[in-house]
């Protein structure tokens, strides 16, 4: 009889303590589907940019209209990552900066107002994706920063 108190005691602490939520730690939805849409958009940017790559170096042609393609691909997703960032209400306690420390292509201002550099990609090709799906961090925008750095080499034209 002891051990079913006991089970039973256990079972409602648990249940009471898995109730217990701090609101502080609910993202919105607008914001889970903005940081998704990031997420989503740095990816495909970086496969657009890989494919523009790989393509270069495959065929030594760097203006054509199969780089052309690649590259307004790129492109579309890379804005798409600019909207969603800009969407993105910075206001869960996981964020590490405000929404208007980072703007596309001019890299984003870091705590100590310098601006952020980024980690390097190297060849074209992002080996890992390292964004972090549950917050928007300066890490997402230094991947972001890092990727239009590798496409400015590829970009058909230059």
């Amino acid at each position: 009889m002891n051990t079913i108190k006991i089970f039973i005691m256990i079972i409602a602490l648990f249940s009471l303590n898995a109730c217990n939520t701090n609101l502080d730690d609910i993202m919105s939805a607008d914001d889970i589907a903005a940081l998704q849409a990031m997420e989503t958009s740095f990816v495909a940017a970086t496969e657009a940019n890989n494919s523009l790559a790989n393509y270069i170096a495959l065929t030594g042609i760097t203006n054509d209209q199969t780089c052309i393609d690649f590259d307004n691909t790129y492109h579309e997703y890379d804005s798409m990552f600019e909207a969603n960032h800009m969407m993105y209400s910075h206001n869960n306690s996981g964020d590490d900066h405000d929404g208007d420390s980072w703007m596309m292509g001019s890299g984003w201002m870091s705590g100590n107002g310098n601006m952020g550099n980024g980690g390097m990609m190297g060849n074209g090709s992002n080996h890992n994706n390292d964004f972090n799906a549950s917050f928007c961090t300066g890490n997402n925008l230094d991947l972001m920063d890092s990727l239009m750095d590798v496409h400015e080499q590829y970009h058909p034209g230059n």
